[in-house]
């Protein structure tokens, strides 16, 4: 893998938020990932996929993931227990796609995004088995939850207001730096890196937890299961953002209510 990120960084972030893509499709994206340090500015930055479907080789992240206190990976860390068509973390989040407990074949539903997670943290578990007392932690995220959790329904991430709207959920909590019309990924890389700092207690209202079954390595070698970091919120800090996301909507978010999103990337500072 290729890291994009600015060789002046310094220091590098704490907080690493990582919005996988599917690595086994014609022209794969780059991964956007976010960094925040203590004071919740953000850093921006993608990862790019090694050109042929080889076994995924993280030398070239590394610096970034050892320099890192919590890495929240928006991707399936490993299969279900034999016997199950889901995790059981999947279906309490109710995420989109299942993990079975076979490896998927390409093709089907959520299969190259789901065996591209897979890749990436068998390399993350590789190099940690290598680096001992070297790595983060390194946890499952899931941000369609996460964006649920605030309790209000929220414009679809097609439209710019979808956008606009979780950019400013994200600024409620005093992060900084994010563009004016953030991409989604953008938007789901940096709510990832927040859940890192909320682990760590720099973030008011907001503390984390975690669900599902623990990751166990079965006697035939394989990866089960694993859970998912949830935000638990203060019901006061819901109820206030509840009201600020009415308040947004009902402004109509600056003429973007009901413009859709373009494909075109917004650069974002730093």
């Amino acid at each position: 893998m290729r890291s994009l990120r600015r060789p002046d960084l310094d220091p590098l972030p704490r907080f690493l938020g990582v919005d996988l893509t599917d690595r086994y499709g014609r022209h794969p994206r780059p991964i956007d990932v976010c960094g925040l340090n203590d004071d919740l500015q953000a850093h921006w930055w993608t990862w790019e996929w090694p050109a042929t479907r080889s076994a995924v080789d993280i030398t070239h992240i590394a610096d970034e993931i050892r320099h890192a206190q919590e890495v929240m990976i928006d991707g399936v860390q490993a299969l279900a227990r034999i016997g199950e068509f889901r995790r059981e973390c999947e279906a309490t989040c109710s995420t989109a796609g299942r993990t079975g407990d076979q490896r998927p074949r390409i093709g089907k539903p959520y299969a190259g995004f789901i065996c591209s997670s897979l890749d990436i943290f068998e390399a993350l578990r590789h190099y940690d088995a290598h680096h001992v007392n070297e790595t983060p932690t390194i946890s499952e995220v899931y941000p369609a939850f996460l964006w649920a959790s605030f309790g209000t329904r929220l414009p679809k991430k097609s439209l710019i207001s979808g956008r606009v709207v979780r950019r400013k959920i994200l600024e409620s909590f005093q992060v900084k730096g994010l563009p004016a019309i953030p991409t989604h990924d953008q938007n789901d890389a940096c709510i990832a890196a927040l859940l890192g700092a909320a682990a760590a207690g720099l973030v008011p209202g907001m503390k984390t937890t975690a669900v599902g079954l623990p990751l166990e390595k079965g006697t035939d070698g394989i990866w089960r299961e694993g859970q998912l970091i949830i935000p638990l919120l203060q019901k006061p800090t819901v109820t206030a953002l509840g009201h600020s996301i009415t308040a947004w909507l009902t402004a109509g978010l600056g003429g973007y209510q009901k413009q859709k999103a373009g494909k075109r990337r917004i650069p974002a500072p730093g």
